[in-house]
């Protein structure tokens, strides 16, 4: 037979083994929100009345980049990092990026795996996700529940609709922020023309053109043209 106190030494080794193990597991799991915490990255929680009209009032006032996801969504991480590419290509479209988690823990995760976060991150409470529905069908965009859900609006054009393809992302942000980009190039031109003593002597001589696709044009006064001077 073996001893009784043979049997309460085995005990107490395995429940010492158990319980180092134990803090070793423990301590390795990370906390991310505390790790969040520390970063850059502040989750702006939309969980009132007040935060959801904050955050619907940034929806097309301009160009606007919408993005609904979650951090357990497969596709949703894969779209991200073209998200964020997108973001850094197009200044002056404002990206409203709105997580739709429940657990915290897992966002922050997942926000601090990505190379850089250049984007506000909201995270809408789940006592608030059918407000936001109906708040973003007042703004012409009607969320299905399907995710990633990706729209371009503002600028008066409507709202593209859910934005599946990278081309087409590309294609509809660059037909959005063309008008932008003609009108910062016409008023640099015209610039340069009243600073031009050259220009004032003859200002049919001195013009630029801004080529769009297959149209031009006239930087001096905006005429657009094939071949005009002012």
């Amino acid at each position: 037979m073996v001893p009784k106190v043979l049997y309460n030494k085995c005990f107490i080794a395995a429940f010492c083994i158990l319980a180092v193990a134990s803090f070793i597991l423990i301590g390795s799991v990370h906390n991310y929100e505390l790790e969040l915490e520390r970063s850059s990255i502040k989750i702006q929680e939309i969980n009132s009345d007040e935060a959801l009209y904050g955050l619907m009032s940034k929806i097309g006032a301009g160009p606007t980049l919408l993005v609904l996801y979650t951090s357990w969504c497969s596709n949703c991480v894969e779209k991200m990092p073209e998200v964020i590419g997108v973001i850094g290509s197009y200044k002056d479209v404002e990206p409203v990026v709105i997580s739709l988690d429940t657990n915290k823990e897992k966002l922050a995760g997942f926000l601090l795996s990505q190379r850089q976060i250049n984007f506000v991150p909201y995270n809408v409470s789940p006592a608030y996700h059918s407000k936001l529905a109906y708040a973003l069908a007042g703004k012409g965009v009607y969320f299905d529940g399907r995710i990633p859900y990706i729209s371009v609006l503002g600028n008066g054009s409507a709202p593209s609709g859910n934005i599946t393809s990278s081309r087409t992302l590309r294609a509809v942000m660059d037909s959005i922020t063309s008008g932008k980009t003609q009108e910062r190039v016409l008023e640099w031109a015209r610039q340069l023309v009243i600073h031009s003593t050259n220009a004032q002597r003859d200002p049919g001589r001195y013009y630029v053109y801004w080529s769009s696709g297959s149209r031009k044009c006239c930087c001096v006064c905006g005429h657009n043209t094939r071949v005009k001077r002012c």
